[in-house]
């Protein structure tokens, strides 16, 4: 039975982060790299004792995860379970796969399943936004393009993809699915928890 973990959030609420912080502690990274793609599709990283994990999607820049792959939903999961057929653990995020629900919770059938929702204020995600594309726009020399922005003067995707995820909490109400909502610092503990992680030092800090 593989240990699967979901994390879900808007854009800015941390997700990347976590997943970074965890890719750290395993030793050896393997890419997936597939033809006529110049990134991988994913990665298995593999430590001493325990399961290998694997990441959907790349980490190659500032924003990673399963939004880095055009190829869709189907194609995600098909990795997803392409992993657990090697006995892998697995973590992913992005937003793409936050839009659906019912894949997710399919994920529990024989497997272990934990999801994540991260309750990162809108103001945090808000200025996390700000900051990686003011970041962004520093390598590129030249100035970010305007986002669209509400009345009140928030970022009007943000809040849209903020409030349609909370929204969709309800339909992690069923009976043996372990669901939390946590903070950053929280759902990483989480993670490292149930990876079994705990005694396992960082061999790369993450970026």
């Amino acid at each position: 039975m593989s240990r699967i973990i979901n994390i879900r959030g808007t854009s800015g609420a941390g997700k990347t982060h976590i997943v970074r912080n965890i890719m750290a502690r395993y030793p050896i990274r393997e890419p997936h790299l597939i033809a006529g793609r110049k990134q991988p599709i994913g990665y298995t990283f593999r430590r001493e004792t325990g399961n290998a994990l694997f990441v959907a999607g790349h980490y190659e820049g500032a924003c990673g995860g399963c939004d880095n792959l055009s190829q869709g939903l189907d194609y995600i999961y098909e990795l997803i379970y392409e992993a657990t057929a090697r006995s892998e653990d697995v973590i992913f995020e992005g937003l793409i796969v936050a839009s659906d629900w019912r894949r997710c919770v399919e994920l529990r059938r024989n497997n272990q399943l934990l999801i994540i929702g991260l309750n990162t204020s809108l103001a945090d995600c808000c200025k996390s936004v700000d900051e990686r594309r003011a970041e962004r726009a520093l390598i590129r020399g030249k100035e970010a393009a305007p986002l669209r922005m509400d009345p009140d003067g928030v970022q009007k995707n943000t809040r849209a993809k903020y409030n349609a995820l909370l929204s969709q909490q309800k339909y992690f109400a069923i009976q043996g699915l372990d669901f939390r909502v946590l903070d950053r610092q929280a759902a990483l503990q989480a993670c490292i928890a149930f990876l079994d992680l705990v005694s396992v030092p960082i061999h790369q800090m993450p970026v």
